[in-house]
């Protein structure tokens, strides 16, 4: 998206009260969207595009476009790769309006089960090009589900909207991970060697999700190797 067109931020907030108030209806610009099926890298993913009536309606192009990837915390698959399913793709504001109002939020997913949002061309995998040097910044959620709720989609709408300005360049995607008692959400970034911007990143997710608790940062780098006491963590806020 150019820097010379409007910010999206301003429309964001809309999305944020209608999931909030569990509102049915949606805006019309959302409502005059269609899910289409079709194949990337043999993979079935949902574009959401607008309904030929109404093709010529403005809209609002994303600085970056997002994938929503899956794993299903239930599936019979032992690999976790075989159990991670990319389900949809948006690069406009009304591409992820639909997609918002359609999402199940944490608390109606299974434990085990795991949401990722990531930049469209990066995979969610700690040993993908984008992700190996990089880490990320974990918020503990306990099992606290329906506060985990309002952060998730609330963090949804910082990245969609680029309000991280210059620090949006260093994330990668971001991840609920549903569990009996250790839920947790996730930031990942690309390269943890890059201490100023990334503990500036996690200062400015902590003002703008308007939370007090500690978040610890931990590198992907070396995890095949990691002793018993788990992943390196080399930031705390």
């Amino acid at each position: 998206m150019s820097d010379k067109l409007r910010p999206v931020e301003p429309a964001l907030p809309d999305l944020l009260t209608h999931k909030q108030e569990g509102m049915e209806a949606k805006t019309e610009a959302v409502s005059a969207l269609q899910p289409q099926q079709a194949m990337e890298n043999g993979v079935a993913v949902t574009n959401y595009t607008e309904s030929s009536e109404n093709v010529n309606r403005p809209i609002h192009p994303l600085k970056y476009s997002w994938c929503l990837w899956f794993l299903d915390g239930e599936s019979s698959l032992t690999s976790w790769v075989e159990r991670l399913d990319r389900v949809a793709a948006v690069s406009t504001l009304e591409e992820f309006g639909a997609l918002y109002q359609s999402m199940k939020e944490p608390s109606q997913l299974s434990p085990g089960t795991d949401l990722y949002f990531f930049k469209r061309e990066i995979r969610p995998l700690w040993d993908h090009p984008a992700n190996v040097k990089g880490g990320r910044w974990i918020l503990s959620m306990g099992d606290n589900l329906g506060r985990m709720d309002a952060v998730w989609m609330h963090l949804l709408i910082c990245i969609v909207g680029n309000w991280f300005r210059k620090l949006q360049t260093q994330i990668c995607g971001v991840v609920a991970n549903v569990r009996k008692r250790k839920s947790k959400i996730c930031v990942w970034t690309k390269c943890a060697s890059e201490r100023t911007k990334t503990i500036k990143l996690g200062l400015a997710v902590k003002e703008f999700l308007k939370i007090q608790d500690m978040m610890v940062y931990e590198v992907h780098e070396g995890r095949e190797k990691a002793n018993h006491n788990g992943p390196k963590i080399i930031y705390r806020l």
